[in-house]
């Protein structure tokens, strides 16, 4: 099956053409004892979660006001992206857009899309993997042959059923021609928890949230899904390496709510890219192997607009719309 390679590659094109900002342009806002919300759609402890949690807390010092994350789960994110949808235009609520507004959008779970809100601009993208426990399997081979072995013994977890992670172990396991386990959890976290545990076998996953636990050996990345290797895990070898066509990664936006002044919106895309000049971000992203990516405003809408009916038609072909 044909994968994302566009997620890469359209990325990097726009990266190239993303503008360095003017200053801000509505002087009066943010008030500084004001504080800003953020609107975290996934659980406290996993990866978006880690990720974008810590993107604000750097970015609150160029907006110049504080800037607090709150977590507003359920619904495959929906609940999240609800909430930011109802929200007060006035700048001081925000929101993390993830590549599950795509599934929610496209399983009609709530009548909510990407192009509801004002994007802000691309904080991260990065390629999804298969991640075990370092002492089940050494290889991809092998665990391919543990599941042709046995069909549907091997238990392979996702953050919820239909979305990201979801998608891209079917579409592994269809490419592959195995027979898998499918264990949805809520987020990340619980993933990484029930993998250290021995409750599942594997999981289909970002890195970020499990590099402390590859890096201790208690956990070992069998294959990225990426057209490249990866910065963070530079031995290990791509699905395409390996003789598989499975190449699907995911993305991390802010946006704000629907109707949000131009003005205000400029100076949060201000307030964005000085986060990404900033010495002090970019190696806690570094040593974090978050896989920051800045675009501005305009490239990441222009990225949005491109991928939406790839991501539609992937799902359409695994059976995962409705």
């Amino acid at each position: 099956m044909q994968g994302i390679r566009s997620l890469s590659i359209l990325g990097a094109g726009l990266m190239a053409g993303a503008l360095v900002l003017a200053g801000p342009a509505q002087a009066e806002y943010p008030e500084s004892d004001r504080e800003v919300r953020h609107i975290m759609p996934w659980g406290a402890g996993g990866g978006t979660d880690t990720v974008m949690r810590g993107f604000v807390e750097y970015m609150q010092k160029h907006l110049g006001t504080s800037i607090y994350t709150d977590n507003v789960t359920g619904g495959v994110g929906s609940v999240g992206w609800m909430t930011l949808k109802g929200a007060p235009s006035d700048g001081y609520t925000i929101g993390t857009l993830t590549y599950d507004i795509l599934t929610v959008e496209y399983q009609n779970m709530a009548p909510v899309s990407w192009e509801d809100f004002e994007i802000i601009g691309m904080v991260t993208e990065h390629a999804s993997a298969l991640v075990v426990r370092a002492e089940d399997f050494d290889n991809l081979d092998e665990f391919i042959a543990a599941a042709e072995a046995e069909p549907g013994s091997v238990t392979v977890s996702n953050a919820s059923t239909g979305g990201v992670w979801h998608q891209h172990a079917v579409a592994m396991e269809q490419e592959i021609g195995i027979e898998l386990n499918h264990v949805p959890y809520e987020s990340a976290a619980p993933q990484v928890t029930s993998l250290l545990g021995g409750e599942t076998m594997a999981a289909v996953i970002s890195l970020p949230p499990v590099m402390e636990y590859v890096r201790s050996g208690e956990m070992r990345v069998l294959a990225v899904m990426g057209d490249e290797r990866v910065e963070m895990a530079p031995d290990v070898p791509t699905f395409v390496e390996l003789g598989h066509d499975v190449v699907y990664g995911s993305f991390r936006l802010l946006a704000a709510p629907p109707g949000t002044p131009v003005e205000i919106v400029e100076v949060l895309e201000q307030a964005m890219y000085d986060t990404f000049q900033d010495p002090e971000f970019l190696a806690w992203a570094e040593e974090a192997g978050i896989g920051e990516r800045w675009l501005d405003r305009e490239a990441s809408i222009a990225y949005m607009a491109a991928i939406a009916p790839v991501i539609g038609q992937l799902m359409a072909d695994l059976g995962l719309t409705d």
